[in-house]
């Protein structure tokens, strides 16, 4: 279903980038790019692509929030269509406001964006160094729940170069983080990963142990969530 396009809602480009403050039509694009995005709406996001980074452009001083918002929405498009190069540029446009505004925290989680998109083309050693960037700041701020997805991360590009052994050093970190933090998924899935790499390296019992240890966390997790909706 298409929920009208930037035309239909009266959306002037022009409109759009003559002015360096917000204005109403900045907001209402920001809030049609939100709700196609709620609902999957992708291909209609992308439509909107030139119109949105125009007006992106034209209030990024005044109104920095604004530009990371329709920034992101274009990225996000970009990232679910599988068009990673758009998704990487976009990304890099959220990142640099973040770093403009001081937003460390905002910059590394973009990072890690950035750095998944590369993974997702094949460019693990580019991909590897977003990621590093964003362990970097993670510590820097202290959010260990950033780190160790980062770490993570870290691991599946060293494990697609057949890094084995940093693959592993680096899931162990991630599991050794999200375990401190709490996040039973994340352990979930430092548990797998770490299984991938065992099998790889020909340790099959350690392989399946560290597999069934995944399996049992999910399993709690489910068995957790019927109860709570019961």
């Amino acid at each position: 279903m298409r929920l009208g396009s930037g035309r239909l809602l009266g959306l002037k480009p022009a409109n759009l980038t003559r002015l360096q403050d917000p204005t109403d039509e900045h907001r209402q694009l920001v809030r049609h790019l939100q709700t196609l995005r709620d609902a999957g709406e992708w291909q209609q996001v992308a439509e909107l692509d030139s119109q949105a980074r125009e007006a992106a452009r034209g209030v990024r001083a005044a109104w920095p929030e604004g530009a990371t918002a329709i920034y992101r929405n274009l990225a996000q498009a970009q990232d679910a269509l599988r068009q990673y190069g758009g998704a990487i540029a976009a990304f890099d446009e959220v990142r640099k406001i973040a770093q403009e505004e001081g937003n460390l925290a905002g910059e590394g989680g973009v990072c890690g964006q950035i750095g998944r998109c590369y993974q997702a083309m094949g460019q693990f050693e580019r991909a590897i160094e977003h990621h590093e960037r964003r362990v970097a700041i993670a510590e820097q701020v202290s959010n260990q729940v950033s780190a160790g997805l980062a770490y993570g991360d870290l691991g599946r590009c060293f494990f697609a170069l057949c890094d084995y052994d940093k693959a592993s050093a680096m899931h162990e970190q991630s599991r050794s983080i999200l375990e401190q933090t709490g996040n039973r998924a994340g352990v979930a899935t430092t548990f797998s990963d770490l299984g991938d790499c065992l099998a790889a390296q020909g340790h099959l019992e350690r392989a399946a142990s560290a597999h069934g240890q995944a399996l049992g966390i999910v399993q709690k997790e489910v068995a957790e969530a019927r109860t709570r909706r019961n």
